[in-house]
């Protein structure tokens, strides 16, 4: 998928169910966003139920909100800074958002449908990435996971 489209321009094709932009595969619509990275939202059969198209616009509508939510998580992690001095210093970009059911720590079963992750990375590099889960209900993070990239 070479295109990436504006946040507002997604929404858009959300609400009017028009995925013609979309990719569909393994399950999931995947879309490019110029601000906020890969938007995956699971797709059974290679369609997007009309609720969870409802809620991938609804959360993207309030992406700044969240994103602050998260970053607010992001900043109480714990890196070494004396290997990697300047991580923080442009701090963090989202790369990803997950729409769908998703599991907590080691468990593989997912235990929630109505939820969504955010993944961020350091603007500058370093070798971890950190995932930000939320519930879609209040739009408020549960989780914060981190993990090697």
């Amino acid at each position: 998928m070479d295109k990436a489209f504006s946040v507002k321009h997604i929404i858009c094709l959300l609400g009017n169910r028009n995925y013609a932009d979309l990719e569909f595969r393994n399950g999931c619509a995947y879309v490019y966003s110029r601000e906020a990275g890969e938007i995956v939202i699971e797709a059974p059969e290679g369609h997007i139920p009309d609720e969870a198209a409802k809620r991938a616009a609804d959360v993207l509508e309030h992406l700044d909100a969240c994103t602050e939510q998260a970053q607010s998580l992001l900043g109480d992690v714990k890196i070494d800074l004396e290997a990697y001095p300047h991580a923080l210093d442009k701090g963090f970009r989202i790369y990803g958002i997950y729409f769908g059911h998703y599991s907590w720590g080691d468990s593989d079963d997912p235990v929630t449908e109505d939820g969504f992750v955010m993944t961020f990375t350091t603007a500058e590099y370093y070798p971890l990435d950190f995932t930000v889960k939320f519930h879609y209900r209040d739009m408020r993070p549960v989780s914060l996971e981190v993990w090697g990239s």
